[in-house]
């Protein structure tokens, strides 16, 4: 999943991931690439997402906020992350370009797969 990450990460676009369209007169909206199908695929496939209500989990709170961190996350946890980032894309457009952005997604996924590999 990371080996196909992207290396430059643009405010406006990430060829293959996504790009931002619109504006001036039309309200500015995120575009999505294939990129980011194939990585939501892949991470259902991997089992990386916890469907259950994210809305009632009190720590998507503390990763968003920072007082919790990724690297020291639970694999539990990276998968209600995961999940909710998924599905608050429907409420937050670019949601997922920022978390792309930002390194949240790529440090979720890295500590996934180190959880998986350890077998922990």
């Amino acid at each position: 999943m990371l080996a196909a990450w992207p290396g430059e990460i643009g405010a406006d676009a990430c060829a293959g991931w996504f790009a931002w369209r619109g504006g001036g007169s039309a309200e500015p909206w995120c575009e999505y690439g294939p990129r980011f199908d194939e990585l939501w695929a892949a991470l259902r496939r991997a089992g990386a997402l916890d469907e259950s209500d994210y809305m009632r989990w009190p720590g998507l709170a503390d990763y968003e906020s920072g007082r919790r961190r990724m690297a020291d996350a639970p694999r539990g946890d990276i998968a209600k992350w995961l999940f909710a980032v998924y599905r608050q894309e429907r409420f937050v457009t670019g949601l997922w370009a920022k978390q792309l952005r930002q390194g949240r997604l790529k440090d979720a996924i890295a500590r996934w797969v180190a959880l998986n590999s350890e077998g922990e």
